[in-house]
């Protein structure tokens, strides 16, 4: 169902689980926890989603995406992945989402239930341990340098305003950086 919030043009499509759904219209749309949790339901179950070529090639390809946001505003504003793209919503790909948030100095962007919680847990805690630590250390700082290490793309660096630095390795195999291994879809930061 169409409807219009503020200017703009949404479309609405909702199941309902267990309850009928009311919609309450008085100058903006309220919406009864009901709703809310269906719509949450439906968001959830989409976690395991299959990443198809399209998206590969136009939204999470290291050959074309660069940092032109981050590199203007990274020290005031924080960014992330779109509510409905998550770092685990299509779970084949999320360690590319966290190497994409280290570089770029992005936050991660987690949604998950209980079952989606006992599913990836290792992966969850893994993506924490490996992005968090990082984003505290240059969460402040200014994103002053971004360059592509290799021709292919899959090798990239970013520097920021404290002397920080991140490697990211996309690749499949092994990358030798100035003396020092970066594992295959691994990372090194100095």
């Amino acid at each position: 169902m169409p409807f219009r919030l503020r200017g703009y043009k949404f479309d609405i499509l909702i199941f309902s689980i267990h309850e009928k759904i009311e919609i309450f219209y008085k100058n903006t749309i309220f919406l009864k926890r009901t709703l809310l949790i269906s719509t949450l339901l439906l968001f959830f179950a989409f976690a395991t989603r299959v990443a198809n070529d399209i998206y590969q090639k136009y939204s999470i390809n290291e050959y074309t995406r660069v940092p032109l946001y981050e590199l203007v505003y990274h020290d005031a504003v924080v960014t992330s992945w779109r509510w409905e793209d998550g770092n685990h919503h299509t779970t084949e790909i999320c360690w590319k989402k966290d190497l994409f948030n280290m570089l770029y100095g992005s936050a991660p962007l987690w949604n998950l239930d209980r079952e989606c919680w006992n599913e990836y847990k290792y992966t969850f805690i893994e993506s924490y341990k490996n992005v968090c630590p990082w984003l505290q250390q240059i969460e402040t700082d200014e994103l002053i340098s971004h360059r592509f290490v290799t021709a292919n793309h899959k090798v990239q660096e970013s520097v920021f305003s404290s002397g920080k630095k991140i490697i990211v390795n996309f690749g499949d195999s092994d990358f030798l950086y100035e003396g020092k291994s970066i594992v295959a879809k691994g990372f090194l930061t100095y």
